[in-house]
């Protein structure tokens, strides 16, 4: 890049709009010292305005933002023909799918996965944008190592971060758990509606905290319960039981991922896991599930084959369905169960069947988790997460 390029960047200013102090103060600081003049602004209402005062050449907008969400201003700042060709650039949570196809097409420049995005993918677009020509001959990033993949930053933040991340573990953990006693206990349908919302930004914070601190499973994790937790506020009916039961495993999870953070960083949990279902649909809604929690997977039809394969390979997590032709999900759990390698192997029914016998069967035949069809993806993907958690304490114990 020539010296003219570097000295245009002092000229450009960007409004960076991010609740989270720690992940603004973080592309602040890389932005400032790459030469761009940066203005920050800590909900969605003060960035709008700023916008409109400050005219920037471009945006960084997340798009989970109190008192205006990033989608709002999106759509507002596009209607208006002074920015319809600003350059924004959106951060947003890699399981929202939904968030992010509406972004795009609400004229989002380009979308970055907050818990896989660094500083220099920011500094490589706004070069794109504002100097074409001198970035078009700029390779790549090279691809980070497998380790790092699902990290938010190639490095970790510098000691200060982390040791604040780690001091103010007990209370998120505090935070978390009153929120959850008062979900629970909220008989009011509106009160329940503002305590999710509360639940959905503490967990909103959390994720981008933990990826900025290399803490990648507490950041994983975070932002599937954030992801879960938005798609039961589009579909209240969905808030059963069975739903909240899930959000106090995953709080539950969280608080203990945050205790064990003070000792060592969170290992990500990986593993291959197998699905048994007859039913395609179901097959593929399982393996949406997995794919948005990352873990690898495979589907099979046929439980006998399942059978066969089980035998001749290990697995790390096993998704059954119930009814199945030849042979049940039970008496498929019951022989895996015989196998050396998936004694302990955590299993998850999943049935349309939710009675009391049909649960106590699941169990009896050496199932671990049960979870009612129709379910929400990111409920199944959060069991999962869980499922393999607790498998990596047992073989370490």
């Amino acid at each position: 890049m020539n010296q003219s390029t570097l000295a245009d960047k002092s000229l450009k200013k960007i409004v960076l709009i991010e609740d989270d102090p720690v992940v603004s103060a973080v592309y602040q600081s890389k932005l400032e010292r790459d030469g761009y003049n940066v203005i920050t602004a800590v909900d969605g209402q003060v960035g709008f305005y700023l916008v409109h005062e400050t005219k920037p050449d471009a945006i960084i907008l997340d798009l989970m933002l109190p008192k205006m969400d990033g989608l709002q201003i999106l759509k507002k700042l596009r209607a208006q023909k002074q920015f319809e060709t600003l350059p924004v650039f959106v951060f947003t949570n890699e399981f929202a799918n939904e968030l992010t196809r509406e972004a795009r097409n609400a004229g989002a420049t380009e979308v970055f996965d907050k818990n896989k995005a660094t500083p220099e993918d920011f500094l490589r677009a706004l070069g794109k944008a504002f100097f074409p020509e001198a970035f078009k001959a700029i390779p790549k990033t090279p691809v980070v190592p497998a380790v790092l993949e699902t990290n938010a930053f190639a490095q970790p933040f510098p000691g200060k971060h982390e040791a604040t991340f780690l001091a103010n573990a007990a209370g998120t953990i505090n935070r978390l758990r009153d929120t959850l006693v008062r979900l629970i206990r909220s008989k009011d349908p509106m009160q329940r509606i503002t305590t999710f919302n509360e639940l959905l930004q503490t967990t909103h914070l959390i994720s981008g905290n933990a990826a900025a601190v290399s803490q990648k499973q507490i950041a994983r994790s975070a932002a599937a319960l954030e992801a879960y937790i938005h798609e039961l506020l589009g579909k209240p009916d969905e808030v059963n039981s069975s739903a909240v039961r899930t959000i106090c495993q995953t709080v539950d999870f969280l608080c203990l991922l945050l205790k064990e953070a003070k000792e060592s960083p969170s290992a990500d949990e990986t593993g291959l896991v197998l699905i048994v279902d007859d039913d395609s649909l179901c097959r593929r809604a399982a393996k949406v599930a997995m794919d948005r929690a990352q873990l690898k997977s495979i589907a099979l039809s046929d439980p006998e084959i399942a059978l066969q394969v089980l035998t001749q390979n290990p697995f790390d997590l096993i998704i059954l369905d119930v009814q199945m032709p030849v042979m049940d999900g039970f008496t498929l759990c019951q022989k895996l169960r015989e196998l050396p390698a998936h004694k302990v192997t955590p299993v998850i029914f999943v049935t349309s069947q939710t009675d009391f016998e049909t649960r106590t069967k699941s169990t009896a035949s050496g199932g671990n988790e049960f979870i009612a069809k129709p379910y929400l993806f990111m409920e199944l993907a959060l069991k999962a997460l869980i499922s393999l958690k607790k498998k990596a304490d047992t073989a370490k114990n």
